[in-house]
């Protein structure tokens, strides 16, 4: 993946102009590129709603090493997050403009999928 293609993430994701779409394309990518175990996505509604992923999506997260980002989606409106994360727990926690958070979080995304073939496969799939 070069640079123009992880430029190109950023302006794919920064076109989902509205909230809900933009967390299910972030959410959607994320569970495509990267292993549960490193993704977190809070939805509200009932115990079978979320459990179904039929809720309202209010918060789509990733963790990479000591790196955590986070996307809140509340009320119409996106606030990005950037926590630095030492045997988790949150030691700092610092706001990003969502354009910020999306270029971090594309960096993420490539890097890992520098070093794997199924991430790779997905972030291509996406870019279609």
């Amino acid at each position: 993946m070069t640079d123009s293609e992880l430029a190109e993430l950023v302006v794919a994701l920064r076109a989902r102009t509205d909230v809900a779409a933009l967390g299910g394309a972030v959410a959607e990518l994320l569970a495509a590129v990267l292993p549960a175990d490193m993704v977190e996505v809070a939805r509200s509604g009932s115990w079978r709603e979320r459990r179904a992923g039929r809720g309202r999506l209010e918060r789509v997260g990733v963790t990479a090493g000591e790196r955590r980002l986070v996307l809140e989606l509340a009320g119409g409106t996106t606030q990005g997050w950037e926590h630095h994360v030492v045997h988790g727990v949150t030691i700092a926690r610092h706001r990003r403009e969502l354009d910020d958070w999306l270029r971090r979080l594309a960096e993420l995304l490539y890097h890992r999928a520098r070093d794997d073939e199924r991430a790779r496969a997905a972030l291509e799939h996406f870019l279609r």
